[in-house]
């Protein structure tokens, strides 16, 4: 967001038809229609989502899209795919006369997955799970509108899956962004498999983003670390202004300076999510912890500085 002259952010657009629109894949709002008119977002569909991202290609400038892997997987989807799922309406006239891959486990056809430059940011479930569950309950539920944790909204098995999908496909890889395997010409042609930890970004913030930079295509220039300007501010709050409370911490931030995240123990961490959000809770933490780890710990296999 902090090259505005060559690069235009949408900030997860696929979510408008997840969760409100006529195609939508969750259940979170299913009986609430009142919430699904007021989010302005009851009649996007996932076509829709492509043709609004397709219109904005043609600015000149490139996209940045952050979204969110589960977004385009319907939920409770088998680890293992042998069938894809349907195809929204929308999405029809995206799809080619040629089969669809039986693998695929999202609702995006493969050319529209072709349409991206995939790259991947992962965090230790042991952080993102209760910093989620914290958004469910009051008093940060009253901005949300999220009333109560759903374990399906995680998004590790999901976001495995797609890099899976991405990798068998050859829409990503086999090289990987920071490693010093010599490329070969076919290699040149081929998009890195980029996977960026949070915890590396946070302690290497400089050498990470250059790494990613160099991975994507983009010049890099240590100013992207640094959003304090008042027309930063005024560009980023707007940005994330689709889901109140779930981003109030970086809407405040002003830079991604260097830091460490403490390591703390499993009996501390069970006694911290007690003490914060009772017995109950931190056993469902906790058990959604250990359901993530094993994609977690897949998925930083291939992570930048690791």
């Amino acid at each position: 967001m902090t090259q505005t002259s060559q690069i235009r952010c949408i900030h997860e657009p696929f979510g408008d038809a997840f969760y409100f629109g006529t195609e939508r894949l969750s259940d979170r709002y299913e009986n609430d229609e009142k919430a699904r008119r007021e989010s302005g977002f009851a009649d996007v569909t996932f076509g829709g989502v492509v043709k609004t991202i397709l219109e904005a290609q043609k600015e000149g400038k490139r996209l940045f899209i952050k979204d969110i892997a589960h977004y385009l997987i319907p939920p409770n989807s088998p680890t293992t795919i042998t069938t894809s799922p349907p195809t929204p309406p929308s999405l029809l006239p995206y799809a080619s006369n040629k089969p669809p891959i039986p693998t695929n486990p999202t609702v995006l056809p493969l050319p529209v997955l072709r349409l991206f430059h995939w790259t991947f940011l992962i965090r230790h479930p042991r952080y993102s799970i209760p910093s989620y569950y914290r958004c469910t309950i009051p008093p940060l539920s009253a901005k949300t509108g999220f009333t109560n944790f759903l374990p399906s909204e995680a998004g590790y098995q999901e976001l495995r899956q797609l890099f899976e999908h991405l990798v068998n496909t050859g829409l990503i890889g086999p090289r990987i962004a920071g490693r010093s395997e010599k490329p070969t010409d076919d290699d040149n042609n081929k998009t890195d498999i980029c996977v960026i930890d949070a915890t590396t970004l946070l302690a290497a913030p400089h050498e990470t983003l250059q790494t990613y930079c160099a991975s994507t295509s983009l010049p890099y220039h240590p100013s992207m670390l640094s959003w304090s300007s008042p027309a930063a501010q005024a560009l980023a709050r707007p940005a994330f202004a689709k889901w109140p409370g779930f981003h109030d911490d970086v809407i405040a931030s002003t830079g991604l300076r260097t830091g460490v995240v403490e390591d703390k123990s499993r009996e501390d961490e069970d006694r911290e999510w007690r003490e914060c959000f009772g017995e109950e809770a931190a056993r469902m933490i906790r058990r959604c912890v250990e359901e993530c780890l094993g994609d977690y710990e897949f998925l930083r296999k291939f992570a930048v500085g690791v």
